[in-house]
């Protein structure tokens, strides 16, 4: 299962005081499923950040024998996929509702 949660959202630097980074839901989802068959890994694991402020996908050998393609087109369809996601939008909703009331 492919998870998005707030720290991904943040570890991808997306605003939540706007929409204006919001996509429209595409062919990410399988992109990413394919490549988690492919490479026996979990896409929010390995698209996580690292303590080193990487990537985990770069950042661990166990993932080097990732073709750099693969790792690149991991990343930017997770991000796809973090933006177009009701999880992304929920959390905006919450911001900008927390901010209403903030005097």
């Amino acid at each position: 299962m492919i998870k998005v949660t707030l720290k991904n959202i943040e570890n991808f630097g997306l605003p939540l005081d706007n929409t204006d980074k919001v996509l429209a839901r595409g062919t990410s989802k399988e992109v990413l499923k394919r490549l988690e068959k492919n490479h026996k890994a979990k896409t929010h694991e390995i698209c996580s950040k690292s303590s080193s402020s990487g990537y985990v996908i770069y950042e661990d050998s166990r993932y080097n024998y990732i073709t750099p393609e693969d790792k690149h087109r991991w990343l930017t369809n997770y991000e796809v996929y973090v933006r177009s996601s009701f999880t992304y939008k929920f959390w905006i909703a919450v911001y900008c509702f927390i901010t209403a009331f903030e005097v």
